[in-house]
């Protein structure tokens, strides 16, 4: 596997640790629209996400692999639910976006970078929005304003492959951010569809590209996430979401972002 080498982002970042010890904690934003992440990563295990997902490298390029394939070094990346990725961020800052169904998908997510090699469904090249990313990332409120950034950054671009959704899909998710915490059974989620379980598995998949589960999965997370984010501890985190305890949140994060909550989730930023 190549090394992430060094190169000016690094004196970059310096500067930017030296003006404010705070911008080496990480930052996350929990939106309606965007789930936002930003601060260092080191190696994540192979994992895939229930919605699409963007990368961008705000002071060094990463290392990237899908399913198992090459190694390849990037600024950013566009990756589509449901696809398997490794990452190498060499303890640099990386921000990840990960987008809501209704607001956006992986090829509307797509026409934001400046494309370079195409693997797979997965897209490599360079975000147009890194700058106000990094600006937000060096910002000692930037857990105060995330969501104003997120908006510059996304909502003024409008989506309309995420009109195409079906709207029996649409119905159910309107009701599962709302009760994330216990996610309506998929024989209630047919219902509300107004088809048969089998039915809707089918449309769910067709529309989002994962499964109706694999979905509420990421909607719990969500809300542990925004948990946390508010100044809970990850058990309170873990209670307040629906796990078990939080061994089990552990275990279903690691699952889902290819390492320990320990890793992003510890001495995040507060808005203050």
């Amino acid at each position: 596997m190549q090394r992430v080498t060094s190169n000016s982002g690094h004196g970059l970042y310096k500067a930017a640790k030296d003006l404010n010890n705070s911008v080496d904690r990480p930052l996350w934003h929990v939106g309606a629209g965007v789930t936002l992440f930003a601060g260092r990563l080191d190696y994540h295990k192979p994992h895939s996400h229930a919605v699409p997902l963007l990368l961008a490298g705000l002071y060094e390029p990463f290392l990237i692999r899908i399913e198992g394939g090459d190694w390849h070094r990037s600024n950013s990346a566009v990756i589509p639910p449901g696809v398997a990725y490794e990452l190498h961020g060499g303890g640099m800052p990386i921000a990840v976006c990960y987008l809501e169904p209704h607001y956006g998908n992986a090829a509307w997510l797509q026409g934001l970078i400046d494309k370079g090699d195409v693997v797979g469904s997965a897209v490599f090249g360079r975000f147009e929005g890194e700058p106000l990313l990094r600006h937000l990332f060096e910002n000692p409120k930037a857990n105060c304003m995330a969501g104003d950034i997120v908006e510059e950054i996304f909502s003024s671009k409008v989506n309309e492959n995420s009109k195409s959704i079906d709207p029996r899909v649409c119905r159910v998710i309107t009701i599962d951010k709302s009760r994330a915490d216990e996610p309506v059974s998929l024989r209630s989620a047919a219902q509300i569809a107004g088809v048969s379980p089998s039915r809707f598995q089918h449309l769910f998949r067709q529309n989002l590209g994962i499964s109706y589960s694999r979905y509420c999965g990421w909607q719990r997370l969500r809300l542990a996430i925004g948990e946390v984010t508010e100044g809970a501890n990850l058990t309170g985190a873990a209670h307040a979401a629906g796990y078990f305890d939080q061994s089990h949140f552990s275990r279903q994060f690691y699952k889902s972002f290819g390492a320990a909550p320990s890793k992003t989730l510890s001495n995040i930023r507060r808005c203050e």
